[in-house]
């Protein structure tokens, strides 16, 4: 009995993804793939972007003897708020510069990655959808936030004037609708 009511529930699903012209499954896998509507491709894309700039490596790997290496913070976040409400697992405090510091490179990973979320679905603080990558990087860096913003935007793929929402917009739709392979002949 439940497999059948399972087997129905799957073909009914099918008929409608069918009628729909696939909004059924483009919605499951929006769910599956983002986070508060955040394309989690792009999060992980400019996280990577921001360790190179901060750290000038292009792996997962912090370099020991940089701030953000000794830090174990691959975004070298700043610390903006009341300690008591971090919300970064692994927090262990704040160095001279102000500069986040984490137990271990995997919790500064995590703390970046969480704070690129909210800043794309617009629950941080500090940064908003409407900022464009020149904004969001002059509040992030300390120096050359032009540059910086420059660098993040090339390794994107996008324009340094384009607001966190759009390049969430078109990485959206990139991971719904990949490139073809197509030369249409």
């Amino acid at each position: 009995m439940k497999k059948s009511l399972i087997g129905a529930a799957l073909l009914i699903l099918g008929v409608m993804a069918y009628m729909s012209k696939g909004k059924i499954v483009e919605s499951v896998y929006k769910l599956s793939g983002f986070i508060s509507g955040v394309s989690q491709r792009l999060v992980e894309r400019m996280a990577y972007a921001i360790m190179d700039w901060e750290d000038g490596v292009k792996d997962a790997q912090l370099t020991r003897g940089t701030i953000a290496g000794e830090n174990n913070n691959p975004g070298n976040m700043k610390y903006f708020g009341d300690l008591d409400r971090m919300p970064w697992n692994g927090f262990m405090g704040i160095d001279q510069y102000n500069h986040a510091v984490f137990n271990t490179p995997q919790d500064g990973w995590n703390a970046l990655i969480h704070q690129l979320n909210i800043s794309f679905n617009g629950k941080s603080h500090n940064f908003n959808p409407q900022m464009n990558l020149f904004d969001f990087f002059g509040k992030w860096a300390e120096d050359n936030s032009g540059s910086y913003a420059k660098s993040v935007a090339s390794n994107l793929g996008v324009s340094p004037y384009q607001t966190l929402e759009a390049i969430n917009k078109f990485y959206s739709e990139m991971e719904f609708h990949p490139p073809s392979n197509d030369i249409g002949v």
